[in-house]
């Protein structure tokens, strides 16, 4: 009887213990599953305020209003930053003409609240139609 009695208060701080190491983790984990979804929830956010102007910043758009204005037509051969257009071969070529890639198809029509505005190619500029 009295081997018992000391068998099962020797297993209560176990268990305790056991019990504390479990609590431990699962405060681990959801901490580790708050971060990483706020790590998420912020690179959605920054990532849509660097895309808000839709790569447009190099030219001139004052007509452009991305809540009323939308691509009809994709005609111009544009390239990412730091690559060259080849019109050539429609490739882009970086600067020191090692790297290569694919020409990316930007909008050459935007209709903008009822006007059309066209991409002139031979002037580079917009015009409206």
């Amino acid at each position: 009887m009295a081997k018992s009695k000391i068998a099962k208060t020797q297993k209560k701080p176990e268990i305790k213990r056991k019990n504390e190491i479990y609590k431990i983790i699962v405060s681990c984990v959801l901490i580790l599953l708050f971060v990483l979804l706020l790590c998420l929830v912020l690179k959605e956010f920054f990532a849509k305020e660097n895309g808000n102007n839709g790569g447009l910043s190099d030219e001139n758009f004052s007509f452009y209003d991305s809540e009323t204005c939308r691509c009809i037509e994709r005609d111009r051969l544009r390239c990412n930053e730091g690559f060259e257009l080849d019109s050539k071969n429609k490739l882009c070529r970086s600067a020191d003409g090692k790297e290569v890639t694919n020409v990316i198809l930007a909008c050459s029509k935007y209709e903008c609240s009822g006007f059309v505005y066209e991409f002139n190619f031979e002037n580079q500029a917009w015009e409206m139609k």
